[in-house]
């Protein structure tokens, strides 16, 4: 099992994208209606995949979002929101 936690936090993220997303993942995150969310469910799920799978960062634009079941989810602890990604074969 991999999983990945992330603090929901705005940023400038199109740096990360460009280096580390395929070109459908660009399309859905630019075509979302909360850009923010659709970024971190991509970028825990490729982060989850990268320890489940044992490799390291430079995979990172390698992994994917398809044919692995994964459940994704947002967590609020006061004033912060994380969302967290589980993913298995």
């Amino acid at each position: 099992m991999g999983v990945d936690l992330e603090l929901i936090k705005n940023r400038n993220f199109d740096i990360h994208m460009e280096y580390c997303f395929s070109n459908h993942q660009i399309f859905r995150v630019e075509n979302s209606d909360n850009k923010l969310i659709e970024f971190y469910k991509i970028w825990t799920l490729k982060e989850a995949q990268i320890k489940l799978l044992n490799l390291g960062f430079y995979a990172i634009e390698k992994v994917g979002d398809e044919d692995l079941m994964n459940y994704s989810d947002i967590i609020e602890s006061g004033d912060m929101k994380f969302i967290y990604t589980a993913i298995t074969f």
